[in-house]
């Protein structure tokens, strides 16, 4: 992980997927059924950067489109994205505002 590199996830109501890699910004759809997750094709800008951030930001995408569930941990604040599997492959950090 980078340190200061910000990966930005935002999640609607209704499916809507948003953010920003660290270096490109990317939106799309989600499925959302009870705990079940899984994101669509997601679309993103395609600025270049440093190779360690494109690295970074290429891995987050493509761990998005593992997902298979998720959880909340709302103690700690944290939206924690499941593989098939039922293994932690992204961990979020709640941010309001």
């Amino acid at each position: 992980m980078i340190d200061n590199l910000q990966t930005v996830l935002e999640l609607a109501p209704d499916g809507q997927v948003s953010g920003m890699g660290g270096c490109n910004r990317f939106g799309g759809k989600a499925g959302i059924d009870g705990s079940a997750l899984s994101f669509g094709d997601l679309f993103s800008t395609e600025m270049a950067c440093a190779p360690a951030i494109m690295d970074q930001e290429g891995k987050f995408l493509a761990a998005l489109g593992q997902v298979a569930s998720y959880r909340l941990d709302d103690p700690r604040g944290k939206l924690i994205l499941l593989d098939a599997s039922g293994n932690d492959i992204v961990v979020l950090t709640r941010h309001d505002g």
